[in-house]
């Protein structure tokens, strides 16, 4: 993980676009680290994100939020080795050999000094293999947009010979009002008329209901609720 200095993380929220952002932070250090995180380590993780922005962002309102004159009042402090958690130590290997000493006064450049990554950490799942919360943590690192996402997943349906479903969920995409429709399709439970052939000529016959007024009740009732089948 080629992330050693307070610079490196400094550039990386630099670009973007928001000091603050320890949500970007978290997704890059995670996607950098590429091990699954345990809750426990993704609460430190935040922890330290969100600990780092708010030191970051104090520093830059300090310096007027002019970069020029938060470089200089800062240059030491970016170029200290970034002080990780016990466990993305334990998760790179990293060791006091590896630090920039803390008090050259030389400016040092991103990621001149990289964190070996142990060799042997466990590869990564398989995405149908995590819980839900796994799943969505790992979607979180992805950098792309919702549209970006839409487009992928389609054109990876169609690859995978799932043309028809691709094309049901394009439609539907461009179409959501149509979303009810389907969903009343799919899931609607199939119903049985309430009464026979029998006992609804027998309620025709007891009402003395005319031809015109059986079809008429029989129509209103099926309006109101298709899946509501008392007649045949």
């Amino acid at each position: 993980m080629n992330l050693v200095t307070n610079l490196d993380l400094y550039i990386i929220l630099k670009n973007s676009g928001s000091i603050k952002n320890n949500h970007i932070l978290c997704n890059e250090i995670r996607f950098k680290l590429s091990v699954e995180l345990s809750d426990e380590h993704e609460k430190s993780l935040k922890a330290f994100c969100s600990k780092f922005c708010y030191n970051l962002n104090r520093r830059w309102q300090n310096a007027h939020s002019k970069e020029s004159v938060f470089i200089t009042k800062n240059s030491e402090w970016l170029q200290e080795n970034i002080i990780w958690p016990d466990f993305i130590n334990c998760l790179t290997g990293s060791n006091e050999d590896h630090a920039v000493p803390s008090t050259s006064t030389q400016f040092v450049s991103p990621a001149k000094v990289s964190i070996g990554v142990s060799t042997e950490q466990s590869p990564r799942k398989p995405f149908c293999e995590l819980s839900s919360r796994q799943k969505k943590r790992r979607a979180e690192s992805f950098h792309m947009s919702s549209e970006e996402i839409k487009y992928a997943y389609c054109a990876q349906l169609k690859t995978e010979g799932y043309e028809e479903i691709a094309e049901i969920l394009e439609h539907l995409l461009k179409n959501p009002q149509d979303v009810k429709k389907v969903k009343r399709c799919i899931f609607a439970k199939d119903t049985k008329p309430a009464f026979s052939s029998d006992e609804a000529l027998g309620l025709f016959l007891s009402l003395k209901l005319t031809k015109w007024q059986y079809n008429t009740l029989r129509k209103c009732v099926n309006e109101k609720d298709s899946n509501a089948s008392i007649f045949l």
